[in-house]
């Protein structure tokens, strides 16, 4: 089997697919649209951009026809700009079938809108998609096809018990389930909410893009060890954990001469996107949702360095699957000169997630 015609994709979907110049499916496409085209539970596990949005979008426009109340499908994910990703691919395929974005960080009137014109999908964040149930402007009841796409993300960003929420709220008769990696949380809700799902696996080829690295060092020092890191290697995201140690970390970076760019979840999305925007240089593609793992994901090489005190540490080496003495470093408690004069465009953002 080599084509999507011998996979079971109609004439009218080839055609649409045809349009945008897409052929030839992938493995991805191949093992797992005859499944879900049969109506079978699937698991995906395989990186960023392996084609399994395409797999899980086809069967919804096979199986669903406009006028019907709604909506019929639901599509979960991690973040705003993966539920824009594949809406957009739902939109392409023309299929006369109607979607409503729900993400948070803006307002409710253009959602709103979408769901009264009558939605057959909805694509969404967990915390925006519960909001609007609450609210009474959506229900999932006759939601037929789930997909939790990157569900080890959701787990990252603390979407476990909401994405739990969700799936009591549903009665879907097929669920695809697509996740990089699957931790505990993940094998735990296929388990429990998947009935006998095809596994389709894809392992990446290659080396790793991303280095990863450890570095031991006392609170008072982090500053000054992560000037040196950045005067050293340039551009870089930094991520924090609090909003307010966001800030104060793009004052003290700027104060030492770093042209720095804070991006935290007190702005507001219009602010953050604009900030966004100024760091994104011409030539560069930019990627970034929630940690290093996502830089990866993304094809960029790179290193990703953690600094963590206390406590934290024996979780970030675990989560960072370091073993003992695999790129540690100890900090130097030395002083640093301010950094260079900067060139044009932000050097450095300072991030917390959304």
């Amino acid at each position: 089997m080599q084509t999507f015609a011998e996979a079971g994709v109609s004439t009218r979907v080839l055609s649409a697919l045809g349009r945008q110049d897409i052929n030839t499916p992938n493995r991805v496409q191949l093992e797992s649209i005859p499944a879900l085209l049969d109506g079978r539970d699937v698991v995906v596990q395989s990186p960023t951009g392996s084609g399994k949005t395409l797999a899980f979008l086809i069967p919804i426009v096979e199986r669903f026809r406009p006028g019907v109340p709604g909506p019929r499908a639901l599509i979960v994910a991690p973040t705003r700009e993966l539920a824009i990703q594949v809406d957009g691919v739902f939109t392409s395929m023309d299929s006369g079938l109607r979607s409503a974005l729900l993400y948070g960080g803006i307002g409710y009137h253009t959602q709103t809108q979408s769901l009264k014109r009558g939605a057959d999908v909805v694509i969404g964040t967990p915390g925006r998609i519960l909001d609007m149930v609450q609210k009474k402007l959506v229900s999932l009841s006759r939601v037929q096809y789930l997909v939790l796409d990157e569900a080890d993300q959701m787990f990252d960003a603390g979407f476990a018990t909401d994405v739990e929420r969700i799936l009591g709220l549903t009665y879907a008769t097929q669920t695809v389930l697509a996740s990089a990696t699957m931790p505990d949380w993940v094998s735990r809700m296929i388990a429990k909410h998947l009935q006998d799902p095809l596994r389709v696996t894809i392992v990446t080829e290659g080396p790793s893009l991303l280095e990863h690295g450890l570095i031991h060092t006392d609170t008072g020092v982090k500053l000054r060890t992560l000037s040196d890191i950045l005067r050293k290697h340039g551009t870089a995201i930094v991520f924090g954990r609090t909003k307010h140690g966001v800030r104060k970390l793009n004052r003290d970076l700027q104060r030492l001469g770093h042209k720095s760019v804070e991006l935290q979840g007190n702005m507001a999305q219009s602010a953050r996107d604009n900030r966004a925007k100024r760091q994104h240089r011409p030539g560069a593609d930019l990627h970034h949702r929630r940690g290093p793992r996502e830089v990866e994901q993304a094809a960029a090489p790179g290193r990703a360095r953690t600094a963590p005190g206390g406590r934290v540490s024996f979780r970030i080496r675990r989560r960072l699957a370091l073993p003992r003495g695999c790129a540690d470093q100890r900090s130097p408690a030395r002083d640093l000169a301010p950094a260079p004069t900067p060139s044009a465009g932000p050097e450095t953002v300072s991030r917390l997630g959304p």
